[in-house]
């Protein structure tokens, strides 16, 4: 019998909320978002584990590189991990991501992505509001907001 991942899923959308850091954030368009990554824990300082800890990714160059892509299709789910497009993959270093409707939070969309390079993303609505996030790290963010039409349809990136 195959394993029942909608559980899994369902709760990597927020782990247990002490492990993350929260920060406010004002969207493009003056809108209140917040945006969420995961704190380090003792042990990644303790032993130097420098994929956990702030700073510059091991091996990124230091040359700015700016991509903006239109035409993303990235439509609320049920909390599915998704892999994106290749090019998106290629372009922004985003190996999975899902957005989904969660109620009882502080916003009511949670889109959250896991980055293998560090990036400066723009994520952009429906409406055309775009919500910003800095990675620090590489691995699991957040971007928490409200819209009338949260489809993700843009993405603007600078390495």
């Amino acid at each position: 019998m195959p394993e029942d991942t909608s559980t899994a899923d369902a709760k990597r959308i927020l782990p247990d909320d002490s492990r993350i850091q929260w920060k406010d954030a004002t969207s493009e368009k003056g809108v209140k978002f917040k945006i969420g990554t995961l704190k380090p824990l003792d042990s990644d300082v303790a032993w130097g584990n420098e994929a956990n800890i702030p700073g510059p990714t091991k091996g990124h160059t230091s040359a700015i590189v700016t991509h903006d892509e239109d035409g993303i299709y990235w439509p609320v789910s049920t909390a599915v991990w998704e892999k994106p497009a290749q090019r998106i993959q290629d372009k922004f270093d985003i190996e999975w991501y899902y957005l989904t409707k969660y109620k009882g939070f502080w916003y009511d969309y949670v889109l959250h992505i896991e980055n293998s390079q560090n990036w400066s993303y723009t994520f952009y609505d429906e409406t055309g509001d775009g919500y910003g996030l800095t990675t620090w790290r590489t691995g699991d963010h957040w971007v928490c907001y409200d819209s009338d039409k949260p489809t993700i349809r843009r993405i603007k990136g600078t390495s």
